[in-house]
């Protein structure tokens, strides 16, 4: 069902963005990689990759849209790194994301393949393409509460909502139905800057649930905002969490939150989650500003009574200096723990960033820095990268 109804919208929203003169069109390409990346071992010898996107920078991305003020539509492509040429895996071009919508009044249903559907600020304003800042979107590291505030996370999605607009507020309602990947929303192998797995439909006959479902309501004011989102991507499966952007002042921006998740799909295994974000923004004066951002999360994994307690922890900060109307500076530090593993400091990193972005005429953007990451568990380890992003947008 959620199948034909997402490829009406599509189909629909395709039409009716292309019958209008005045529809607007847009063509972008983001590219990211690693010009450089040296690791120091701690034997004294080192390791030297050039031109490639690894874990920290994704395959390159062209996307394109059309859009009216009553309907749009989006799609994107990826270009897979040239250093998995090698690899059975490789694909040149492959799908990344497809959606359409129609909008009517306060009535708006969006349908597509594998795009996202997010309300709360991620206070990226200073934010670049090779930054580290945003370790991870909010939610968990791992598991059905990671990206919690995501409704349509997945391979095929509906989402109808409603806005209802007051005096100087706004109160809207979302409702999605999902049908997922071979992974659950949330999984770190689901999303977008991922190659999706074939269609399977979740559940089965003894429990009937063949598709995920999410509900948001969100509060919206000219200072205040709180966004509730509960998701179920599959049975035995929840997600539940809240975000508050606060803006006490013009030049402050302030967002907390937390999820809490539930998976037991699993025979004999319970796994709980928690995860809780903040992030804050202050602009000093019209050139100078700093970002922070950190995150807490707990997963608990307990298999026929036994526990297993895993912390995924960040604490990033970016101050960016505006040079002139086409060039600022940054400068970012940060500790991370990505929460993979209980016993050791192998998933532990300090980090720092120095770059800078240059707007060379509208619609294009280089950012390039040089960036030292040291793995906490090895004391001989260090690594030294040159990242470069190039956004152009037509």
């Amino acid at each position: 069902m959620n199948k034909k109804i997402a490829g009406i919208v599509l189909a629909t929203s395709i039409a009716a963005a292309g019958a209008f003169a005045e529809a607007k069109t847009n063509l972008c390409f983001t590219g990211t990689l690693n010009a450089a990346d040296w690791t120091f071992n701690s034997d004294g010898s080192t390791t030297s990759k050039y031109f490639q996107q690894g874990e920290d920078y994704k395959d390159s991305l062209l996307s394109a849209s059309i859009a009216t003020d009553y309907a749009g539509v989006k799609g994107a492509v990826r270009f897979d790194s040239l250093a998995n040429v090698n690899s059975t895996t490789y694909q040149a071009l492959y799908f990344d994301y497809l959606y359409g919508w129609l909008q009517f009044g306060g009535f708006k249903v969006t349908a597509g393949g594998s795009f996202d559907t997010r309300f709360t600020d991620r206070v990226k304003k200073d934010i670049t393409d090779i930054s580290f800042v945003e370790t991870q979107k909010y939610g968990t590291f791992s598991g059905v509460a990671k990206d919690a505030d995501n409704l349509s996370n997945s391979l095929l999605s509906t989402v109808v909502g409603y806005t209802f607009t007051f005096d100087t507020s706004k109160l809207m309602l979302n409702g999605v139905l999902t049908t997922p990947t071979s992974a659950s929303i949330g999984s770190s192998t689901v999303g977008n800057n991922q190659k999706q797995s074939n269609t399977v439909i979740f559940g089965n006959s003894t429990t009937g649930v063949f598709s995920g479902y999410a509900f948001e309501a969100v509060y919206q004011s000219p200072v205040f905002s709180l966004d509730a989102i509960l998701k179920v991507p599959m049975a035995n499966q929840l997600s539940a969490g809240a975000y508050a952007t606060v803006v006490p002042v013009k030049a402050c921006t302030v967002v907390v939150g937390g999820v809490f998740g539930s998976d037991t799909s699993t025979t004999n295994t319970t796994v709980s989650s928690v995860g809780i974000d903040a992030r804050v923004r202050y602009a000093f004066t019209d050139a100078l500003s700093c970002t922070f951002m950190g995150n807490y999360s707990n997963q608990k994994t307990t298999v026929s009574g036994s526990d297993t307690n895993v912390d995924g922890k960040y604490a990033n900060l970016n101050a960016t200096y505006k040079v002139n109307d086409n060039i600022s500076a940054f400068i970012e530090a940060g500790y991370i723990d990505a929460g993979t593993t209980a016993t050791d400091k192998s998933d532990e990193t300090v980090n720092g960033l120095f770059g800078a972005v240059i707007s060379p005429g509208a619609g294009a953007k280089l950012s390039a820095g040089i960036r030292a990451k040291k793995v906490l568990s090895d004391k001989g380890v260090f690594g030294l990268s040159i990242p470069v992003a190039l956004d152009i947008a037509l």
